[in-house]
């Protein structure tokens, strides 16, 4: 064979040699020694999770492959499927921690990562949903300046209704057009309390810390006739910046990866192993019924024995003294067998020739 049509094989430390020949063994269809090379290596290899995942999938591997290979009635074929599935199982469970350790490592000292994973998405949509919810401005940060654009323009009357504490400067107005057009953003996501305008109340009430609701359906963003003075700089709109993953976080997710396919298989190895187990269970315990079906008839059809001739039974002082007779026999003969007697031949044909001559 050529050495160029041959697989180059790859020592690394995440794949070091000991496994290439598991693998190797596995492919030949050797699968005693690779089980048993698998399990002599689980008690050196238990503290990496990535060869711990490996050698249990290549054991549960060969006993799958011995369990198929034996008959459906042998009676090493259910242990060796419980050893694939106790080998399966432990190789999932090693995968399952190995997930949830990666997932709280993202979570906690890689917040890049957090964006791909599942669970951690939807704790970052709920942070951000809680923050767009505090980020709803009340009228209290919109300071004194409103209040007399309310007692100069009527219209504005109508859409809001507050009273201002002395305590707070104006803001500009690029802040309250800022405010005002996330607050109608904000309005197109449906939340658990919504705000709802009560135009009854008077304006003393609202001098609390609590802000005064808002009419939803008079809400616009035009408002360039306003103009405050205010020595403060317009209030930047909260937004959530996307991180740029890094090679890290890019390494971490291609290990999530790995391992939720890793588990997908195992999940479908395992659910074809129980199929086997439960069709091997099926299979003999049908013969057995049948065999049980079947004994059970020949006793029911077999006859009674019959009784034996009172002249077949011996008695005990005859066979007591032929077996006296056969062993002096034997003394005198120095208990030598004679393979051949050429006197007993000629005595059997003189016999044979003198029943021809009767005939």
């Amino acid at each position: 064979m050529c050495k160029h049509s041959l697989p180059r094989v790859h020592i690394t430390l995440s794949f070091p040699f000991e496994l290439h020949h598991i693998k190797a063994l596995y492919l030949n269809h050797q699968y005693k020694e690779c089980a048993r090379r698998c399990e002599n290596l689980l008690t050196h290899n238990q503290e990496e999770p990535a060869h711990a995942i490996f050698l249990n999938l290549y054991a549960a591997l060969s006993h799958e492959g011995l369990a198929r290979t034996m008959h459906v009635y042998s009676v090493w074929r259910l242990p060796k499927i419980a050893a694939a599935e106790s080998a399966y199982t432990r190789a999932m469970d090693v995968c399952s921690e190995e997930e949830h350790r990666l997932v709280e490592s993202a979570t906690f000292s890689m917040p890049g990562l957090a964006i791909d994973q599942p669970m951690v998405q939807l704790a970052a949509s709920k942070q951000i949903r809680v923050r767009k919810r505090n980020s709803k401005p009340s009228l209290v940060h919109l300071g004194p300046g409103l209040e007399r654009s309310h007692s100069n323009s009527s219209k504005r009357a109508e859409r809001i209704n507050f009273s201002w504490p002395r305590t707070f400067t104006p803001l500009s107005c690029a802040t309250v057009k800022a405010i005002q057009y996330n607050v109608c953003k904000d309005m197109d996501t449906p939340l658990d309390d919504p705000f709802t305008i009560s135009p009854s109340e008077p304006s003393s009430t609202a001098t609390s810390a609590q802000g005064t609701p808002i009419k939803t359906s008079n809400l616009k963003a035009k408002n360039s006739t306003d103009s405050f003075d205010s020595p403060h700089p317009p209030s930047p709109t909260p937004s959530c910046k996307s991180v740029q993953p890094t090679a890290a976080s890019r390494a971490h997710a291609a290990y999530s990866t790995h391992l939720t396919a890793i588990h997908a298989q195992l999940t479908t190895h395992l659910h074809h192993l129980l199929e086997l187990k439960h069709s091997t269970i099926t299979e003999q315990e049908e013969r057995a019924r049948r065999q049980s079906g079947s004994t059970s008839n020949m006793q029911s059809t077999t006859k009674l024995p019959q009784s034996r001739s009172f002249w077949s039974f011996k008695d005990e002082e005859a066979e007591m003294k032929e077996k006296l007779s056969k062993i002096e026999e034997g003394r005198a003969r120095g208990w030598k067998i004679a393979r051949f007697e050429p006197k007993r031949y000629v005595e059997l044909a003189e016999d044979a020739l003198a029943e021809l001559g009767r005939v």
